[in-house]
């Protein structure tokens, strides 16, 4: 089912618009749906709604289409991964891996991995793309800082380096991946599999059976590296931004 529209404070007022989120389960009323998106735009006075529904649901583009005013633009498709410790091999620890907590490093590590990084406000051509790096950055940070997450880094070849670095919420129902990434001196390396085997090592080291992933669509190396590991595919997501077709033609 579909939850509130909730109003992002964050993202407004990164982007300089009235932005909200609309995220969806289960898509049993499409008819709710789209009296929610309405809501949202004529009675909270949003400027866009970046809606996430399920990639089956695929009435739904026509459905949105016909909501008067309002343009919505496919803007990715999100590929959720899922690794159980009882279906794969015990991955190969790696040595040296880190973690760390200074929050500046961390935004430091995300700037050098993410900058021009395709991800679904690329789509929009109302938000920009300093502020969506600016957004992946307060993500990273605001996950470290809460206490739930861990910030593990590989380590480069040269003493004091970092390859790569991954950001897991250590939930205790199943721990996700929500951020990783090699630099880019450091791809083509085979340092993206040790960073994954890495994680997936301290995952049973902490007693826990699964783990979970994602990533867009297209970025499909990653996905490569997850099948040879033993990863199998969960589900999918697409995101659309709703957005006011004033504000798209006065771009």
């Amino acid at each position: 089912r579909a939850s509130m529209t909730i109003f992002s404070p964050p993202e407004s007022a990164r982007f300089g618009w009235r932005i909200g989120r609309l995220t969806v389960d289960e898509l049993a009323d499409l008819d709710e749906l789209v009296a929610g998106v309405r809501h949202a735009f004529e009675v909270e006075h949003l400027d866009m709604v970046i809606l996430r529904a399920p990639a089956d649901a695929v009435s739904l583009p026509a459905r949105l289409a016909v909501l008067e005013g309002i343009r919505a633009v496919p803007a990715d498709t999100l590929l959720y991964w899922e690794w159980s410790c009882g279906s794969a091999p015990t991955p190969h620890p790696t040595t040296g891996i880190e973690t760390i907590t200074a929050l500046d490093a961390i935004e430091s590590l995300v700037t050098r991995v993410f900058p021009g990084y395709p991800n679904h406000y690329a789509a929009n051509p109302l938000l920009s793309a300093d502020a969506a790096l600016a957004g992946y950055c307060e993500w990273a940070v605001s996950l470290v800082a809460s206490g739930n997450s861990s910030c593990l880094v590989l380590p480069g070849t040269t003493t004091g380096s970092v390859a790569g670095f991954g950001i897991v919420d250590w939930a205790p129902d199943i721990p996700d991946v929500r951020l990783a990434g090699i630099v880019p001196e450091s791809r083509g390396q085979g340092n993206y599999r040790r960073l994954v085997q890495a994680i997936m090592t301290m995952t049973q080291s902490r007693g826990l059976e699964r783990l979970r992933i994602s990533t867009q669509a297209h970025n499909v190396q990653p996905m490569r590296t997850w099948a040879r590991l033993g990863w199998r595919p969960l589900r999918a997501l697409n995101t659309t931004h709703l957005i006011d077709e004033d504000l798209l033609r006065s771009k």
